[in-house]
């Protein structure tokens, strides 16, 4: 089976820091633009927009972990450590295979799994494989092996 890879940068979003910070989104975001302005980087190339519950769009900064640690090395040792703990999570979460969550992704993801063929399983038996699409092994082709 090849093994799938998906080319996944980690981010986190200035609301998701507010939350684990107990801070104001709206200083979060004063904090994200000084920072970007200091290390001379584009804001616009970490911003993005998001929608409240009540269909408001609004602005939040996806940072990746160098510019997330940046940001929260002046916040406290407590709130930095909170920050912390969950960029490990993160990282976790990304180490696990990815499992599509649209069909047309797992659609995708089939079409690039080899298929079983009588010259790769010269001893394809039923109980092995019960799904062969050569019709070996498979219950419903009446075949002697």
């Amino acid at each position: 089976m090849q093994n799938l890879t998906i080319a996944q940068t980690l981010t986190m979003s200035s609301r998701e820091i507010a939350e684990l910070t107990g801070k104001q989104h709206k200083d979060v975001l004063a904090d994200c633009r000084k920072m970007l302005e200091a290390l001379n980087i584009q804001s616009a190339d970490f911003s993005a927009d998001y929608k409240d519950s009540k269909g408001r769009t609004y602005q939040e900064f996806l940072l990746d972990q160098d510019l997330t640690m940046t940001l929260v090395m002046g916040y406290s040792i407590e709130l930095r450590h909170k920050v912390a703990k969950r960029w490990r999570e993160l990282e976790e979460q990304a180490k696990k295979p990815a499992i599509p969550q649209k069909y047309p992704d797992a659609l995708r993801l089939a079409a690039e799994l080899p298929n079983c063929r009588t010259a790769e399983l010269p001893n394809c038996r039923t109980a092995e494989l019960p799904n062969c699409r050569t019709g070996r092994g498979n219950p419903a082709a009446k075949t002697d092996q």
